[in-house]
């Protein structure tokens, strides 16, 4: 990394805490051999790696198929926080290129002891570390094949970074619903294995919703375990799904898709759609446990859809009916208990932690930076500048008490 770089990505000056943080939302960068290393060998045929063209361009396939969307490895990223200058020189019209960095650049970026040594510079206790590219989906047909490379995946993760790492590195292991046997199995072996999180997509998986009662046996399996849920942003099928019913490309990639596409399949309607079906099937009445947290969504949809869900309930209950059994409480309600939330950098969206205080409380915000990724925050105590209004104690929950809890760190 160049010193000009080092210099924009040095710890806020000037901001004082008497307590560390707890980031809930940090990133790493896998290697090319990310879901091989572990790989059965039955499964080689059918395994996420990185193909190198003729031309020198490397991609990841799956099996014998580029991955839709995001199929370039991230040999170069944007640089910490890097997206909304960014995005704020283009709007007023200005003039300016991405700050593009070698993902091996910082050794930070990719090794955990060196993530402890970087999180020392930061003022942060702990943090939670989530994956940089998505590849369930490409097996939305072919389960087995899908849960092998997930198996593989989490053990990579697991291998590299730790499901729990002294206390202070937290890597989710991932989890899919596209076979219940199969997701019953590794929900087993990983929670043996330590996992602290679990982490589902968004969406449907083959044509249920997640809060169907076909998957009780996993969600009884993940509330007497006690670990929360995270839904992450991440492809959720509706990138192929919606697409196909509104005439849109269902091999787009993320480099070519429409406006049309980017609202409807990816910003937030997922997040929504998923949660709402969450509460309408009443995945909280069967398992009152059950805690998920919505990390990297974006958090203007919160205030919308509490109002949304009670206006629903009330004018349909009469005659509605209810696949998971009947709720006991307003929808608004269950989320306030169930629910919590990481506020995402959106630039129409000035004051959403202050906003979000209000609707779904204080002690449902989560504090998450996305460091490294361009779109989060070059530091993580940045994001201070974002929650002027809160008030100390507030400051405090959001900042470090929460995440602690959840972890359980406490």
């Amino acid at each position: 990394m160049s010193i000009e770089s080092s210099r924009r990505n040095r710890p806020t000056e000037g901001v004082h805490l008497d307590y560390p943080i707890i980031d809930i939302d940090h990133h790493y960068y896998e290697p090319d051999d990310c879901c091989t290393r572990h790989l059965e060998s039955r499964f080689q045929d059918r395994a996420v790696h990185i193909r190198e063209g003729s031309n020198g361009r490397r991609d990841w396939y799956a099996g014998d198929h580029p991955l839709t969307f995001d199929r370039r490895p991230l040999d170069f990223v944007l640089e910490p926080g890097d997206l909304r200058r960014l995005m704020a020189t283009r709007a007023s019209g200005g003039q300016t290129e991405a700050r593009l960095i070698d993902s091996s650049s910082d050794p930070a970026f990719r090794d955990r002891d060196a993530r402890l040594a970087k999180l020392d510079t930061f003022g942060v206790q702990a943090c939670v570390m989530f994956s940089s590219f998505f590849f369930e989906n490409e097996f939305v047909e072919d389960p087995e094949a899908g849960f092998a490379n997930l198996r593989a995946y989490n053990r990579w993760v697991d291998e590299e970074w730790g499901f729990e790492y002294k206390e202070r590195l937290f890597a989710p292991a991932t989890l899919s619903l596209l076979d219940l046997d199969l997701a019953n199995e590794e929900l087993d072996r990983v929670l043996a294995a330590g996992a602290r999180l679990i982490m589902l997509r968004t969406g449907p998986f083959r044509g249920r919703s997640p809060a169907d009662p076909h998957f009780d046996s996993f969600w009884a399996r993940i509330q007497e375990a006690g670990v929360p849920v995270v839904l992450h942003v991440s492809l959720s099928t509706y990138e192929t799904e919606i697409s196909r019913i509104w005439g849109e490309a269902t091999d787009s990639t993320m480099g070519s898709f429409s406006a049309f596409q980017w609202f409807t399949t990816f910003m937030q309607r997922p997040i929504v759609d998923t949660i709402a079906s969450l509460v309408f099937n009443n995945l909280f009445g069967r398992f009152p446990g059950l805690r998920v947290l919505s990390i990297e969504n974006g958090s203007s949809w919160v205030p919308q859809i509490m109002r949304d869900l009670d206006h629903v309930m009330y004018y349909t209950q009469p005659s509605t009916r209810w696949p998971g059994g009947p709720l006991a409480d307003k929808p608004s309600d269950i989320l306030r208990e169930h629910l919590y939330v990481s506020p995402f950098y959106e630039p129409y969206y000035e004051a959403p932690v202050a906003e979000l205080v209000e609707v779904l409380g204080v002690d449902r915000l989560l504090f998450g930076s996305d460091w490294p990724h361009g779109e989060g925050k070059p530091a993580p105590l940045d994001y201070l500048e974002d929650i002027a209004a809160l008030s100390p104690s507030q400051t405090r929950r959001f900042m470090r008490d929460n995440s602690l809890e959840l972890l359980g760190l406490a």
